[in-house]
């Protein structure tokens, strides 16, 4: 089946708008199945046997081989006989991309045993124990995670790009939880309105002085006609990074309507709803500290309405 994508003029003349609708119309699948724990089972086993597969290879002949497309293809042909079996549902796109994720994690697994441990081998005349072997991989992987980490957490400071990301991150979240937890009930809607989720902002004290503070909030149902605003979680922007102002909508500095209140009341609010739409913001940040290259100090944040989309830019344009 060919994929669904928009056609050259179409991609000229569009709005931003008109794509982002599109996109939603057509590719989103907000509600769709994605990491459960049949598509988790099914990576870790087809990545132990592949990665087998991949071990043999690579002693045989020295070559490495991924395992990523094979493990997509028995995965999928697995639960569609399992399905017309009537044994299984069958596999989601989104549960097979876990799997396949899983899976090849599991197979590049071995390309230490047969680079760097074969080489060493080969080189010394000497056999090392397999349990040898078991702790250095695991070792190695710890110590990757770990650098990994230090990389992304432990920057001398927070640049508006990553703050901007982090709101991202709670948009995302918020779109992502509306749609599951499905339509507000009638007699709520009508005192509350029908969004399922909302970020809202706040104005906070800190060490330094105050910070601009986002929460996400569901909205919990109660008795008839009564509901409150739960808080899920939140984010409050690091003091190296100002939050200077927000606008409703998408688009630049000439956006109209912009504000710089992100107090609790009005201040900033953005609803998610069952649908996936989500009210359309751009927030935009600044960079406390002078020195530096200048991507590292300007960022926006854009909300697209449809599917709780966004895009972050290291400016404000």
């Amino acid at each position: 089946m060919a994929l669904i994508q928009l056609q050259e003029e179409q991609i000229r003349t569009w709005t931003r708008a008109q794509k982002d609708e599109w996109w939603f119309r057509n590719v989103y699948r907000g509600a769709m199945p994605q990491l459960t724990f049949r598509s988790a089972a099914t990576g870790f086993l087809l990545g132990g046997v592949l990665a087998a597969t991949a071990l043999y290879i690579g002693a045989k002949t020295g070559i490495s081989i991924g395992v990523g497309l094979t493990s997509v293809i028995l995965a999928f042909a697995l639960y569609r006989i399992m399905h017309g079996a009537g044994l299984a549902q069958d596999f989601t796109i989104l549960e097979n991309n876990c799997t396949q994720s899983i899976a090849t994690a599991a197979g590049y697994m071995m390309t230490p045993l047969i680079s760097s441990l074969g080489a060493y081998m080969l080189v010394t005349g000497k056999t090392i124990p397999w349990w040898h072997m078991v702790v250095w991989m695991c070792v190695v992987s710890i110590i990757g995670v770990l650098v990994t980490m230090a990389l992304v957490y432990m920057r001398p400071r927070v640049r508006p790009i990553d703050a901007a990301t982090r709101v991202g991150d709670l948009f995302r979240e918020a779109s992502r939880r509306a749609v599951a937890l499905g339509p507000v009930r009638s007699d709520v809607a009508a005192v509350y309105g029908r969004a399922r989720t909302q970020v809202k902002s706040a104005v906070v004290a800190i060490s330094t002085g105050s910070a601009v503070k986002f929460t996400l909030e569901r909205l919990q149902e109660g008795a008839s006609g009564v509901a409150s605003w739960v808080s899920v979680q939140d984010y409050t922007v690091d003091r190296t990074v100002t939050t200077v102002k927000w606008g409703p909508g998408v688009g630049n500095q000439t956006l109209p309507g912009i504000t710089t209140d992100f107090t609790a009341s009005p201040g900033f609010t953005a609803q998610c709803r069952p649908d996936g739409t989500c009210d359309p913001r751009t927030v935009f940040f600044q960079s406390t500290i002078a020195a530096g290259p200048a991507y590292e100090q300007l960022a926006k944040l854009s909300i697209m309405p449809l599917g709780g989309s966004i895009t972050a830019r290291t400016d404000w344009n």
